[in-house]
């Protein structure tokens, strides 16, 4: 939120196209909202759109409990 009251909601600064059977190695974004094969991606096997839809219900979860459903301080332990 800015000094005027404005929040942004939501971007697509870091979005990336998606082919059907291609693999994604990169990692940008909150840690808390990552599935886990985006934590491990730079490991090796990379990972594809399904973790969309995680992040996606990790954000329902807190927009309807008002609870980070995997929050943890130290990331390392997520």
């Amino acid at each position: 939120m800015d000094d005027g009251l404005t929040m942004t909601i939501g971007g697509f600064g870091e979005a990336t196209e998606c082919r059907k059977d291609e693999r994604l190695t990169q990692v940008t974004g909150n840690a808390a909202n990552m599935a886990p094969e985006m934590l491990l991606a730079k490991k090796g096997g990379g990972y594809k759109f399904g973790v969309d839809v995680w992040a996606a219900a990790v954000v329902i979860v807190y927009l309807l409990t008002g609870k980070h459903p995997f929050w943890e301080v130290n990331t390392d332990k997520m």
